[in-house]
């Protein structure tokens, strides 16, 4: 009999240090990691977006000289893969974009974290960007970016 308890003892303890050297066990903390890991990517998937919408926006520019004609409905003509909208962006897909006249364009783009990415092409053609955690509409682009 204490052969027998003494090798279920030892059985035990293998056990215990084999579990977390076969990544059993260990879910928790992997999960914590996957989730700290979601809103640095979200806000890069937002922030390329925005760059798309900005590379869309200089394009549909050159056809017509002025951003004045750059709306939503002709970006979406442009960059078919993003939603473009005169209002709030709801989403990381969906770009908000404002023309403010012939020489200056703003944009913003709502990642999944709740940060708001803005982008404004300004008089001189400089693309200036900026973030916060505000209302994401392209009508308050000037106001959160910063001469880059």
């Amino acid at each position: 009999m204490h052969l027998r308890g003494r090798t279920l003892a030892i059985l035990a303890v293998a056990a215990a240090l084999a579990l977390p050297a076969c990544g059993l066990g260990t879910e928790a903390s992997g999960a914590q990691n996957d989730i700290n890991a979601i809103d640095p990517a979200a806000d890069i998937q937002a922030q390329n977006n925005l760059n798309l919408a900005v590379v869309a926006a200089r394009t549909a520019f050159i056809d017509s000289t002025s951003y004045a004609g750059v709306t939503a409905q002709k970006l979406a003509q442009v960059e078919p893969s993003l939603q473009f909208v005169p209002g709030a962006s709801s989403g990381p897909s969906v770009v908000s974009v404002m023309p403010q006249g012939p020489d200056k364009w703003s944009a913003a783009v709502l990642s999944t974290s709740g940060t708001c990415f803005y982008g404004v092409i300004d008089g001189a053609g400089a693309t200036l960007k900026g973030s916060a955690k505000a209302a994401c509409d392209a009508a308050d682009a000037a106001s959160h970016v910063t001469q880059q």
